[in-house]
Formats: C-alpha cells, structure tokens, sequence
C-alpha cells in the first residue's frame, strides 16, 4: 500500500511539472516571440532522464506545439525549420508510440524543402518501426517522396514493403508497380501488373490492370 501512495505522490509531481512548464511557456510566448530551441540529442535525453524519458518528450513536444502557435507572420520559417526537424526526431526516438509526433512532422516538416521533407521521412520511419502493422506512416513516406522529392523508385520501394504488411490496402501494390514505371522501371511494372490481373477474380480490377 505504501509503495502505491509513493507512486501516486511522484505521478502527482510529474503532473503538475509538466503543467506549470505549459503554464510558464504559454506566458513567454504572450509576452513576446522566443525563438525555438534544440534538444539535447536523444541519446543524451535517454541517458538523463532515465523512467522520465516519456514525460522529457511530451513537454519537448507540447513545448514545439505552443511555439508554433505563437509565430509571428513576419519570422522567416527558414529560421527554425532545422530545430523543429531535430526536436521532432528527438521525441519520436525518446518515445516512439507517441503518435502525435508523426502527424506534427508530417504536416509542418513535409514540403516545406528538400531537409525538411528527408527529416519528416526520418521521423515517420520511426513510426512504421514502432507501429508495424500501420499502413499510414508509409504512405505518408511514400507521398513525400513522390510528390516532394521527385522520387517514384524510393516510393515504389516502401509501397511494395507496406503491401505485404497484413491487412494492407490493396493499392499499396498497384501504386508500387506504377511508380516503378514513373522511375524508369517500365519492363518490370509490365510483368508485375500481369501477375496482379492473373492474381484477381474481381473483373473490374482485372479491367483496371489491363488499362495500366
């Protein structure tokens, strides 16, 4: 009984930390624009904060959350785009079923530039990693190679890995083979379509791959 009421007391203190520390970072923004810092490296994150490292990267996510909503029309966005890349890849290895993280990146890192895209793919790898069985956080890898980096192979390469996940969209394998064809790999999108249309009993699907 006693150790219960020790825990309870050290989630208690955990808890109002981390509500002053909103508290006190929501007031500096109010007063004026703080620009954002860097983390410490997770490595070095992992090793201070030990049983805390969860609670370290919910505060260093809620703290990227308050500065973002607090930017100035007037401040350049290349300004903190990096520090906002390292923070998010700090969290996402600190505590990696943290699914917030990834949808944060995905939105403010994606298409910003060519860095930014590469980390946002960075910190969505540690998402598949840590949610095996999700198909979105490859899909959103995917997307940003297609459509940010002018990469159809790579996006290929991580739609064909996510279709033989269990329970993938079946479009995952269709998109693999035309992206193939969109990177130059024409011949072998042709034998792959092929085995698609010989691998379905569903007509409009067999009509589909014989479109393509």
């Amino acid at each position: 009984m006693k150790r219960y009421m020790v825990w309870g007391v050290i989630f208690s203190i955990m808890m109002l930390s981390y509500g002053l520390l909103f508290v006190a970072q929501e007031r500096a923004f109010e007063q004026g624009y703080t620009q954002l810092k860097p983390v410490p490296s997770a490595q070095m994150m992992r090793i201070v904060t030990g049983y805390g490292r969860q609670l370290m990267a919910e505060v260093t996510f809620v703290q990227s959350a308050v500065f973002l909503g607090g930017i100035p029309a007037s401040i350049d966005h290349t300004t903190y785009m990096p520090t906002l890349a390292h923070n998010y890849k700090a969290i996402a290895a600190l505590y990696p079923k943290f699914n917030d993280t990834y949808y944060y990146a995905q939105s403010f890192l994606a298409g910003f530039d060519e860095a930014s895209t590469k980390a946002a793919n960075d910190v969505l790898a540690i998402g598949w990693a840590a949610y095996p069985q999700s198909p979105l956080y490859p899909f959103f890898q995917a997307f940003n190679h297609f459509s940010y980096l002018q990469q159809p192979a790579e996006a290929a390469d991580i739609f064909f890995k996510a279709s033989h996940v269990p329970n993938a969209p079946p479009g995952f394998a269709h998109m693999a083979v035309l992206l193939k064809a969109e990177g130059g790999e024409l011949e072998a999108s042709l034998y792959s379509l092929q085995v698609l249309m010989r691998a379905t009993d569903d007509p409009h699907r067999r009509e589909m791959y014989s479109k393509e």
